[in-house]
């Protein structure tokens, strides 16, 4: 009598994992110590992009996509690459609807869409008046923090040419969008 047999071993999926030798029981002759999720029937041999898969009392091929970038098409995700990280047919698989075909670049006032099985782009809708403000207001903030560097040397005495230079410019470019943000107020009556 051999004194092990060989079992074919699977995840808790049923994902087939490999084969290994099963030893001969110390106590009972003539049978053996076979590992939880293991069987002895031979998974079948399967095509690129297949694996078996033991459903509980044979294996079948199934698709097998794991490790695969997807883009999504899904609309809260749009875009997004994401990996297929289980076996299964594409559709159910994956977290979301998603296509094997990168996005391209996203043109500046732009959006993306994905329409009729092709990505696509669309304008997008001009900012509200509350929203240019807001848009104005955080690059001010932006510039007062930049600004504290130049004007720390400058407190400090040791200012370089490059320190008021860049000064110079943070405040031209924060009086042009205090003047931006002034208009739309007053053009829009915005509080």
């Amino acid at each position: 009598m051999p004194s092990a047999a060989t079992c074919y071993l699977f995840d808790k999926s049923g994902v087939y994992s490999g084969a290994m030798a099963a030893p001969s029981s110390p106590l009972e002759p003539g049978h053996y110590l076979y590992p939880e999720n293991s069987t002895t029937i031979v998974p079948p041999v399967t095509a690129e992009k297949e694996v078996p898969v033991w459903n509980g009392k044979k294996w079948n091929k199934c698709e097998d996509h794991r490790g695969e970038t997807r883009y999504s098409t899904a609309a809260e995700n749009l875009g997004q690459p994401v990996e297929v990280k289980e076996v299964g047919p594409i559709e159910e698989v994956a977290p979301y609807s998603t296509s094997t075909l990168p996005p391209a670049d996203i043109p500046v006032g732009h959006k993306l869409v994905w329409s009729l099985a092709v990505w696509g782009f669309e304008p997008l809708p001009p900012p509200t008046p509350a929203q240019q403000v807001a848009d104005i207001r955080a690059r001010l903030e932006e510039i007062d923090r930049q600004s504290v560097r130049p004007l720390r040397a400058i407190a400090a005495g040791d200012a370089t040419q490059n320190d008021l230079n860049r000064l110079k410019t943070l405040e031209s470019e924060a009086s042009e969008h205090r003047q931006l943000a002034a208009a739309v107020i007053a053009d829009n009556v915005i509080i």
